[in-house]
């Protein structure tokens, strides 16, 4: 375990922001992607997450949730907190979790992030 500001880092919590999902990203080599990303954590780093937030979740990810899930170890899978709209910020939301400090300011938090890349459309 590496040592990170004199704590020892035993796991962690990250942020998926889903704004701007639609059909056109439901393609299979995408859905692939996934898959293999979320095959390779669970094999080699299984308790190092302690959550997934996927916020402003569109009204497709249902769809997206529906095929990915039934591939996605139990255990992993309740690790998974879904916000769909604004009902990640305030109570029960992302500050329940994580440190406003480190939440992105365009998510409510205090973390100013500056917008270095924009990434063409898919």
């Amino acid at each position: 375990m590496k040592k990170v500001n004199g704590f020892v880092c035993r796991n962690c919590t990250c942020v998926i922001d889903l704004d701007g999902l639609s059909m056109r990203h439901l393609w299979r080599p995408g859905i692939r992607a996934l898959l293999r990303v979320i095959e390779v954590v669970e094999a080699n780093y299984p308790e190092t997450m302690a959550y997934l937030l996927i916020v402003r979740a569109p009204r497709i990810f249902p769809v997206l949730w529906t095929l990915v899930s039934p591939f996605i170890d139990e255990h992993t899978r309740e690790k998974f907190l879904i916000y769909g709209g604004k009902d990640y910020q305030g109570s029960g939301g992302l500050v329940d979790y994580i440190d406003r400090v480190y939440i992105p300011d365009f998510l409510g938090g205090d973390c100013y992030v500056r917008q270095l890349l924009t990434c063409p459309d898919v």
